[in-house]
């Protein structure tokens, strides 16, 4: 069943585990102002928001999203969201750059509140239930960039840069940022 509700009858999760930042909030927005909404939310019987809780906060304050269509599930099936003024083979169609920015919200978006209690609760149950038993990245973040680093080395990588910071007097970030030519002044 189907039913379109006021963007203002749903809510944030107040403990959402992702901050976000505020580069990320940046990107979602001009994304949806330009573009309008690509993908849908999840929320609990509350209509509170479980998955896209920045996208829930872009939309509300965004011109462009003023409803949504709510779609009432059990999980059994996958919600679907058909764009009919979208069409990838279009080579100057938005598809293309709703697309990228999709992808790039995802990536610059993300900051995990690390003392989070549903984080202690996830890491329990990846253990009980082999959830990414197969993770082979670690990643690093260095102000607003992040990089994706081979899990084996990691450790390795970690503890030259940090032997490298204290000959030089200088914080971690200063010497990540001068390995991967990066400005310090962008993490200060």
């Amino acid at each position: 069943m189907k039913s379109q509700v006021p963007l203002s009858r749903f809510s944030q999760h107040e403990r959402n585990a992702n901050r976000g930042t505020e580069r990320g909030r940046r990107v979602l927005a001009d994304s949806l102002n330009n573009y309008g909404a690509g993908r849908s939310i999840l929320v609990d019987k509350q209509r509170r928001a479980i998955a896209g809780n920045k996208t829930l906060r872009a939309s509300q304050e965004c011109n462009r999203v003023n409803q949504a269509i709510e779609v009432t599930s059990d999980g059994s099936c996958l919600v679907v969201v058909r764009r009919m003024d979208l069409d990838l083979s279009d080579k100057n169609s938005s598809a293309r750059l709703l697309s990228v920015a999709d992808n790039r919200t995802g990536e610059l978006g993300l900051s995990w509140e690390r003392e989070h209690p549903d984080l202690e609760l996830f890491e329990v149950n990846r253990a009980s239930k082999n959830i990414l038993r197969d993770v082979t990245q670690v990643w690093v973040r260095v102000g607003e960039y992040r990089f994706n680093i081979p899990r084996e080395t990691y450790r390795e990588w970690f503890r030259e840069v940090q032997q490298e910071s204290t000959e030089q007097g200088v914080s971690n970030a200063h010497v990540v940022c001068d390995r991967l030519g990066i400005s310090s002044d962008e993490v200060d």
